[in-house]
């Protein structure tokens, strides 16, 4: 199978049915907060042909899994094109929060995030949620990202990556429900976010600084070691986003 870039677009950039089912969706989720929608509601809503949305998805759960699906693919979308205009966000500790804070807004992942099955009713044990909790949620990213920043040189190689990646995955556990909030925790300063700042900091003190984040080398003297190792890593980074994108493409069947 070859891998869809980050960027690709779904299936309703050309269905217009698809796009007022989806849209419709959306505002009956804002319209009546933290309780499931159903695909009658929302085909009501849309003033579409029963039929023609009903061979897009087929029931209340198939449509709240898309839903979940394009809110995770929007972020990642999000993330690949961030990297893409400035590969310094491939730093560990600007990455991680980066991950986090694209899904602050998306109300269904935050449901994802705490199991609401109130909001996502049925959805929320769908072997396709979890799925693309492992694809494109960051906890399910930053094993193999570990990876990419160790190959650059970015985190300390001392430690096993299983140990660092493992570390990595309980710390955004802890710190996910804070992060997603949305309402910054602020410090003494107004402009200070304990949460967001904290965080950071801790990732940078369980991966460790790498010998690239040191700056030139004596085999490296007019090059800058850091910059030259975050572009390769933000390239490794847009190409794994890029595959986790085709895997939920399809798992979906799109």
């Amino acid at each position: 199978m070859h891998a869809r870039r980050a960027g690709a677009l779904l299936p309703e950039s050309r269905d217009p049915i698809a796009q007022r089912v989806l849209d419709s969706a959306r505002e009956v989720l804002a319209q009546q907060p933290g309780a499931a929608v159903t695909l009658d509601e929302v085909i009501s809503a849309a003033r579409v042909e029963p039929a023609g949305a009903r061979r897009l998805w087929s029931s209340d759960q198939d449509l709240m899994v898309g839903l979940i699906a394009r809110d995770l693919l929007e972020a990642s979308r999000r993330v690949s094109r961030a990297l893409r205009e400035d590969p310094g966000r491939a730093r560990p500790d600007r990455l991680c929060l980066h991950l986090v804070e694209s899904l602050r807004s998306r109300v269904l992942v935050c449901a994802l995030q705490r199991a609401d099955g109130d909001l996502l009713g049925d959805a929320v044990d769908d072997p396709r949620t979890v799925q693309l909790t492992r694809q494109l949620m960051p906890v399910g990213l930053v094993g193999e990202m570990v990876g990419i920043w160790r190959e650059h040189g970015l985190v300390c190689l001392v430690c096993e990556a299983d140990h660092q990646a493992f570390s990595l995955q309980c710390l955004l556990r802890g710190f996910m429900d804070p992060l997603m909030a949305g309402v910054p925790l602020h410090g003494s300063h107004a402009r200070d976010d304990i949460a967001t700042e904290t965080f950071a900091a801790a990732v940078d003190r369980v991966l460790g600084r790498g010998p690239a984040s040191d700056g030139p080398t004596r085999d490296r003297p007019d090059r800058d070691a850091e910059a030259e190792s975050l572009a390769a890593a933000s390239a490794d980074v847009r190409r794994l986003l890029a595959e986790r994108t085709a895997s939920v493409h399809s798992l979906l069947g799109l």
